[in-house]
């Protein structure tokens, strides 16, 4: 059974996928705009509360909003800073009318349906795979969107996963000048120091995020990894990789990602 966190990451990504498709969408004119106005109100008041719902659960051991994992590997969104989920809500979703699988957090679909007038949700596409996304349609929407903070991490993180760090790098430094003290920002900025082999500068971002958000799984996850990997500190990095294991929010992937590396640095010497 998927947890409360697992089920609204998936709403989060689902989310990216109708944007991407309302692009085009809007640009080959499948959406009269008078559909997409019906709609806004109820997909303003919606979208911004299952995203903020997201940015505020609570962790199980400390009652605090850790960041949503990016073990979903599509790595689509960072949609926790509450700026990025305002500016979200008011300029993307709320025109979108794209069909839904069970389980989609919009439910914009009945009332499409209940509603007389062109363009019902089901000439909408079925939403796309999201590896068919491509970067290109992913910067066509942060040009269109710059100061949407999520939008523009969802990219980087992209760039960050193909081993395209220039373009990772960019996008984080404008995320950063954007969103100074956002966690996730700063959490995502030091993952991809580490990746760039800047151990010690790595530490220093994720530790920043550590501060503002001290139950955040990914900027731990990222502790773990860069002081195993990085610093060779096994002990240092067993000691939160089990904090991690013992707590109740964690995702099905990332549990297992911290079960194999426990493994590792307990095999490195750690005690």
């Amino acid at each position: 059974m998927k947890t409360d966190r697992e089920l609204l990451e998936q709403c989060r990504d689902q989310a990216l996928r109708d944007i991407v498709d309302l692009e085009r969408q809007v640009a080959d004119r499948e959406i009269p705009e008078e559909a997409a106005e019906k709609l806004r109100r109820r997909y303003e008041a919606t979208a911004a509360h299952a995203l903020g719902a997201l940015a505020s659960l609570p962790s199980i051991e400390h009652q605090e909003a850790p960041r949503p994992s990016r073990r979903s590997r599509a790595r689509i969104a960072a949609y926790v800073a509450a700026a990025a989920v305002a500016v979200f809500a008011a300029v993307l979703l709320p025109q979108y009318v794209a069909t839904r699988p069970d389980g989609g957090f919009v439910t914009g679909n009945e009332v499409a349906q209940t509603q007389a007038g062109p363009a019902p949700a089901s000439r909408a596409p079925a939403p796309r795979d999201l590896s068919t996304v491509s970067e290109a349609e992913m910067e066509g929407v942060v040009k269109a969107n710059p100061t949407v903070v999520g939008m523009r991490l969802a990219l980087a993180d992209r760039y960050l996963e193909k081993g395209n760090y220039d373009k990772a790098a960019e996008h984080y430094g404008v995320a950063l000048k954007q969103d100074p003290r956002n966690p996730e920002v700063q959490a995502g900025a030091g993952w991809l120091l580490f990746k760039m082999g800047q151990t010690e500068a790595a530490l220093r971002f994720v530790d920043q995020a550590l501060a503002i958000a001290p139950t955040m799984q990914d900027a731990l996850w990222f502790k773990a990894n860069i002081l195993l990997g990085g610093r060779k500190d096994p002990t240092a990095a067993l000691g939160i990789l089990r904090s991690l294991a013992q707590r109740g929010d964690l995702g099905s992937d990332l549990r297992e990602q911290v079960r194999r590396l426990i493994t590792e640095a307990e095999r490195a010497g750690g005690q």
